[in-house]
């Protein structure tokens, strides 16, 4: 005589969480932005493989880190608001930018209010707080 299947409790019949309403949208955003880096690297023949290398590298890292802001992880979470308070630091070098790097560091500055805001609402706490199953980390 075979044994019955066990019930599964309510709790567990999940394997993922719910995403809130913009996170893809943010994300995409985050990503365009991290591109902007590039208008940063310094021109002079000197200097430009030394700093398209390090910019490369920064610009692929953060990528690493939109991926797991995406998929719900809290520490990039925290990772991203950190960034969004440096972002201020540009103010200062405003004399030496060009008109459109300006413009850009601008916007960024605008969104990274924003995110300070949004990232910080109890939704999307409670979505970045919750714990991974297993399985999603697969």
């Amino acid at each position: 005589m075979q044994t019955p299947i066990p019930e599964v409790p309510e709790g567990a019949r999940t394997h993922s969480k719910k995403r809130p309403a913009g996170l893809d949208t943010v994300t995409t955003l985050l990503c365009v932005s991290n591109l902007t880096g590039y208008l940063w690297v310094d021109r002079d023949p000197e200097y430009v493989w030394f700093d398209f290398t390090w910019f490369t590298t920064l610009i692929t890292l953060f990528f690493v880190v939109f991926w797991y802001f995406w998929k719900g992880y809290d520490w990039a979470r925290i990772v991203v608001l950190v960034c969004s308070v440096l972002v201020f630091g540009e103010v200062f070098y405003f004399a030496e930018f060009t008109f459109l790097q300006i413009t850009i560091s601008t916007a960024d500055m605008i969104f990274s209010v924003y995110l300070l805001y949004w990232l910080n609402t109890k939704p999307i706490k409670e979505y970045f707080k919750q714990k991974i199953p297993a399985q999603a980390t697969r």
